[in-house]
């Protein structure tokens, strides 16, 4: 309530509406859907071939998924937590992080920005 008490003190002319929106920003999650658009379980073993090489395919979506939102196309903090995230799925990290994993985290440092 103190956020928005301060939203609505630097901008007294905007509605409870805007203002609640302003504040609550809903977070970006890795979903993956099927050929036909439903949702599907994350295949964590997947890859894909980017010029000739092979990389990891829910980290590069995950990625992409970061750089979608303010169009900068910058990886801001909480993002990069997901490609952490889709780098080490399992709730302590302390999944496997094999050459593949290793190449692909490479390749996103490398491609964007943060």
């Amino acid at each position: 309530q103190a956020i928005l008490a301060q939203a609505l003190a630097c901008r007294p002319h905007t509605s409870l509406s805007v203002s609640l929106r302003m504040v609550a920003m809903k977070a970006k999650q890795l979903n993956t859907r099927n050929k036909l658009g439903k949702f599907s379980k994350r295949d964590y073993g997947k890859t894909i071939k980017l010029g000739g090489k092979t990389y990891d395919h829910v980290m590069i979506e995950a990625a992409k998924i970061a750089t979608k939102g303010k169009g900068d196309g910058r990886v801001s903090r909480a993002d990069a937590r997901l490609i952490c995230k889709a780098a080490r799925p399992s709730s302590d990290g302390r999944s496997t992080y094999d050459a593949t994993e290793k190449a692909t985290m490479a390749y996103i440092r490398k491609t964007y920005k943060f």
